[in-house]
């Protein structure tokens, strides 16, 4: 390979923009959210305002949300476990051969 094959190889593979990331936009909508929240309830306490303080509280669930996300984000950066790997597979055959029994036609027949 010579070199300017080289050169095109790695300026073809792009490192991934910062706006790419799904933590850092996570993280900035909450930081915008939490701004929004803030700001809603304080009007809405100076103008004593029901509607500005119901979507106060709508921008708290979207809060709530988004440290979910940001959470479950963080979860899938983790290597996998291979101990609860073969858990989950058996609580998941626990629960099939659970259902089995219940799906037996002749049950169904008086």
């Amino acid at each position: 390979m010579t070199k300017s094959e080289n050169n095109l190889k790695y300026q073809s593979i792009k490192p991934k923009q910062l706006f790419e990331n799904p933590f850092f936009i996570n993280s900035l909508l909450l930081f915008f959210t939490i701004t929004l929240f803030i700001l809603k309830l304080i009007f809405s306490l100076l103008t004593k305002s029901l509607a500005l303080q119901a979507d106060a509280i709508d921008s708290m669930t979207d809060i709530i949300m988004y440290i979910i996300a940001i959470i479950g984000i963080s979860f899938t950066k983790r290597k996998p476990n291979e101990k609860s790997l073969w858990r989950f597979i058996n609580e998941k055959i626990k629960i099939i051969d659970g259902i089995k029994p219940q799906m037996d036609v002749s049950s169904f027949i008086d």
